[in-house]
């Protein structure tokens, strides 16, 4: 199954790795100093970002300055929408999905 995750390294500049999802809480908390700061079921409604900090608003009025912003938020996901956004690209997520049925 590793070699068909080999190119990603030259591809995007760090290699792949496959997680179940209900695992990956776990793992990116495992070594964080401070795991409190970890903030879930934020909603969020935009990003900025700078060469220091990112900066994340939320639906709620909340606004947050951090080092680094994960998304695990799902395939509409709203932190792909901006990061798409920031960077000048077109974010797939946002095309219907079309299906055809035959019985």
């Amino acid at each position: 199954m590793r070699e068909h995750y080999s190119d990603a390294a030259n591809s995007f500049g760090y290699p792949a790795l496959m997680i179940e999802r209900r695992l990956l809480p776990e793992a990116l908390l495992a070594n964080l100093k401070h795991p409190e700061k970890v903030l879930n079921h934020k909603k969020v409604s935009a990003v900025e970002h700078s060469d220091t900090e990112v900066v994340i608003h939320c639906m709620d009025g909340s606004k947050y300055a951090c080092d680094i912003l994960v998304g695990a938020d799902g395939i509409r996901s709203r932190v792909r929408a901006e990061m798409s956004r920031l960077a000048g690209v077109k974010n797939e997520a946002e095309d219907e999905i079309k299906a055809e049925y035959m019985w």
